[in-house]
């Protein structure tokens, strides 16, 4: 190589390397799934621990690690209105008016209408 070939090439970013997540990272997502599956399984009404714990058990794999956070952040509302969202018997606030409320919803009719 040339001189000045040499010099260019010290100003030519290397490639960024890919990220993996790491081994604790990794740990620390899925200990946040198990302690959401608990919650959602021991939320204080039977009706949502049976609502939300069947949709944890069948979907929590399934969410995005943003949909978790916002599953994390639904489930501090009050039980009943939580229930009342979930069954359709009350207008969903905009804030909590999202996909991962539909699904919710959509779980639960599929739910109640399978048995």
């Amino acid at each position: 190589m040339s001189v000045l070939t040499d010099g260019v090439q010290r100003f030519i970013p290397s490639p960024a390397p890919q990220h993996q997540p790491s081994e604790a990272m990794a740990q620390t997502q899925d200990s946040t799934r198990k302690r959401l599956l608990f919650h959602c399984t021991h939320m204080g009404m039977k009706e949502n621990d049976v609502m939300f714990g069947a949709f944890a058990a069948a979907h929590l794999a399934d969410l995005s690690d943003a949909e978790v956070e916002e599953l994390e952040a639904l489930l501090k509302n009050n039980d009943m209105d939580l229930f009342k969202w979930v069954m359709s018997q009350a207008e969903v606030p905009t804030e909590w008016n999202t996909a991962l409320m539909k699904r919710l919803q959509d779980f639960n009719q599929d739910q109640s209408r399978h048995g």
